[in-house]
């Protein structure tokens, strides 16, 4: 077993904690009182845990440190708070998930902001990816998503913002599995980049 094989296993199993709380908690927000904000979160949530799985077989190359171990598994920690906000104990005690959802609104979007923060980090001390890249597109969005979530208190916007992440994930599906070709493409993205700010 490689030390790369060794961290997966442990980074899945916190993965997983995320994963198996959005699936029981989804037939839970849809049976009553649903809201579908909410239901469209709990389905970014877990595409998005899915997304981190995938993506997290780009980092098999790495010179594995403890602090480098600790930090790749804070993200799928911060997924699991994410997902044990949105979907608490005792759900079937929940009659109205509009009501959860923005009681809950302030303390959601924050565990959104620290895990896009760590995802900056990771890729930035692991993966040695530039802070100024195309790459980082996703993480900036994010980003933007959840400082906006966390001030507005707009139903409209908390809609619009809601469906962002998904739309976001339906691209990133297509990223190959081939790390040479996505470090390849990345590296070409952040050439073209500093080639236009030279211009």
């Amino acid at each position: 077993m490689t030390l790369f094989e060794y961290i997966a296993i442990a980074f899945s199993l916190v993965l997983s904690f995320a994963i198996v709380r959005c699936v029981t908690g989804l037939p839970y927000a849809l049976a009553k009182g649903h809201y579908w904000t909410h239901v469209i979160w709990i389905c970014a949530t877990l595409g998005t845990c899915l997304l981190e799985f995938w993506t997290f077989w780009f980092s098999r190359d790495v010179s594995w440190t403890f602090g480098q171990f600790l930090l790749v598994l804070a993200n799928p920690a911060m997924l699991n708070v994410f997902a044990l906000i949105l979907l608490p104990e005792h759900m079937e005690t929940i009659d109205s998930w509009e009501q959860h959802y923005y009681s809950v609104r302030k303390k959601l979007f924050t565990a959104g902001i620290v895990w896009t923060i760590l995802l900056v980090v990771t890729t930035t001390v692991v993966q040695n990816m530039p802070l100024i890249s195309l790459a980082r597109s996703y993480q900036f969005i994010m980003l933007s998503v959840f400082m906006i979530g966390y001030f507005s208190k707009n139903r409209l916007v908390h809609r619009v913002i809601a469906i962002i992440p998904l739309l976001i994930l339906i691209p990133l599906m297509a990223m190959p599995a081939d790390v040479e070709t996505f470090r390849s493409e990345v590296r070409a993205a952040f050439e073209q980049d500093h080639s236009l700010s030279g211009e």
